[in-house]
């Protein structure tokens, strides 16, 4: 469950399927490292989460690639119809656009707080403050 949820977020961050694949091994080997050492985290699901955006935000940081391509944020619940079809990938090319020019960190917030975080929550797996993530969103946004 968590590893389906965890790999959907690393691909709207790293928009390549093979790095958020690799960037999820290297996530759930940390937290077997961490339990090992005994130093489990107590809430399991927003350490990943925290770990996962800080490795995703590094390899960005590092110049790697991060990605072919952009998360997809929109409901795809649409019939298939094909006046449908062009206005979703019109609506979606505008999405894309807008979000590959952000930065890797405000990327991040956004789709976390897409993903149902709260603001608090965003803050601290960015390992912001909360007024400083409210800002980084509102320009995001």
């Amino acid at each position: 469950q968590r590893r389906g949820e965890l790999f959907a977020f690393l691909v709207g961050m790293t928009r390549d399927a093979d790095v958020a694949e690799d960037l999820l091994q290297d996530t759930f080997l940390r937290l077997v490292r961490e339990s090992r050492a005994g130093r489990m985290p107590e809430e399991v699901r927003p350490w990943l989460y925290r770990t996962a955006a800080n490795a995703a935000i590094d390899r960005g940081r590092r110049g790697a690639a991060l990605g072919r391509l952009l998360p997809r944020l929109l409901s795809r619940d649409e019939p298939s119809r094909p006046e449908s079809e062009v206005l979703r990938s019109e609506r979606d090319a505008e999405l894309h656009a807008a979000l590959a020019h952000l930065a890797s960190d405000r990327r991040a917030a956004l789709l976390l707080a897409a993903r149902g975080f709260s603001g608090h929550e965003v803050a601290e797996l960015l390992g912001r403050t909360e007024g400083a993530t409210r800002t980084l969103m509102c320009r995001a946004r």
